[in-house]
């Protein structure tokens, strides 16, 4: 960096490249090139941090003063470092615009007059879907268990709208043991909101305004530009099936008889094809997987859930609210036996959340967020680890 003081020029710094003649000096932003007057004595080492006195001459920075700040004990350029990661590789602009994309989302958000919220991350329940694994916390003085850290906020946040919060979000931070991938960390940060007294048409209008503020008019996938400033698709399972896996006769069946299998054809046919052109939202999920989503009242063998892609990502997963409390009991104790039948980990029900329902929600949709994903989405990445400062699997090469 560079800036005036007292008619001089003072440039402040990791030292990237020094010879006889001058340096270039800077940060993961942008860097200043300096030159050294002819005879001027230095030690400057490539990696110190400096803060160099200069004078403007000629077009040129004429080093007049070195004041060393600091002199790495390990190199900072090692291909595992900080300064390598962020300055080489061109993290620290991607973290910049993941920024920049975060702002926009809020924007949209202050427009429709939500409020953001935060809510505690460490939970008595951290949810019970079945395909999901928490992280316990545990006090590191007693051992004694404080709950677990929470998969989603998601029932935090209708607490929320149980006592009359109409339209909140937040960028909550969530854990999930067993993740991994180029689109898996075990920490990631959710986008979650809710919109009371709405319809799914209302949720998907609220995701399509969101992808757009975040991405602009198209975003770059393995097939070329996928224009987000169009209408996104929407294909419900049954039709995603009969186009682009017509051997499997009845999808819902098939993931009521053997979900193992319906997954497999899902992952490996259906999701690659999801939002090749447009995005696209997969939706009307079987029953089975209706968690905390309302039945269609229309076909009760599918429920009111759309997840979104992006060229094969899957990057939200929305419902019509269950605002029932005794059904939503009822699936509980479900889940809790599907656990224990496969030898999972034991949750217990959070009886504050039902207690919640049993006050009376409105009529009210929601959406996750993945926004890691969202964000590599709109940088055309396809690994997350490209867009997050820290990743627990960190690059080696």
């Amino acid at each position: 960096m560079s800036d005036a003081e007292r008619g001089a020029v003072c440039v402040r710094g990791r030292v990237f490249v020094v010879d006889e003649h001058g340096a270039l000096v800077g940060d993961a932003f942008e860097r200043t090139a300096v030159r050294f007057a002819s005879g001027f004595a230095h030690s400057l080492r490539e990696g110190d941090l400096v803060e160099l006195t200069c004078e403007s001459a000629a077009g040129a920075l004429l080093v007049r003063e070195v004041t060393l700040a600091g002199r790495p004990s390990v190199s900072p350029f090692d291909h595992r470092s900080e300064t390598a990661l962020l300055s080489q590789r061109g993290h620290a602009r991607r973290l910049v615009e993941r920024a920049t994309i975060m702002a926009r989302v809020r924007a949209w958000f202050a427009s429709q007059r939500f409020i953001e919220v935060e809510t505690p991350s460490v939970a008595v329940c951290p949810g019970l879907d079945l395909h999901l694994a928490a992280y316990e916390a545990r006090d590191a003085t007693s051992l004694e268990s404080l709950g677990f850290l929470v998969t989603s906020p998601e029932y935090h946040m209708k607490r929320l709208v149980v006592g009359g919060v109409p339209r909140c979000f937040q960028f909550a931070r969530c854990f999930r043991a067993g993740e991994s991938g180029s689109r898996h960390e075990p920490e990631f940060t959710m986008l979650e909101w809710y919109r009371s007294w709405a319809t799914m048409d209302a949720l998907l209008a609220d995701t399509e305004a969101i992808v757009r503020a975040a991405c602009g008019v198209s975003v770059q996938g393995r097939g070329g530009a996928i224009a987000i400033d169009q209408g996104f698709e929407r294909v419900t399972v049954r039709e995603a099936f009969a186009r682009w896996a017509p051997e499997v006769r009845d999808p819902i069946a098939l993931a009521h008889s053997d979900e193992d299998e319906y997954f497999r054809w899902l992952g490996e046919r259906i999701e690659p094809e999801l939002g090749r052109e447009r995005p696209t939202f997969l939706t009307h999920f079987a029953a089975r997987h209706a968690s905390l989503s309302q039945l269609d009242p229309s076909d009760p063998t599918v429920c009111l859930r759309a997840e979104l892609y992006v060229d094969g990502m899957e990057l939200s997963n929305g419902f019509v609210e269950l605002t029932d409390a005794a059904e939503q009991r009822a699936r509980f104790q479900r889940d809790v036996l599907d656990r224990a039948r496969r030898g999972m980990a034991n949750y217990p029900i959070d009886e504050d959340f039902l207690r919640a329902l049993e006050e009376g929600m409105p009529p009210c949709v929601g959406n996750a967020m993945g926004v890691d994903r969202l964000v590599a989405v709109a940088l055309g990445t396809r690994d997350v680890r490209d867009v997050i400062a820290f990743s627990r699997r960190r690059r080696e090469t």
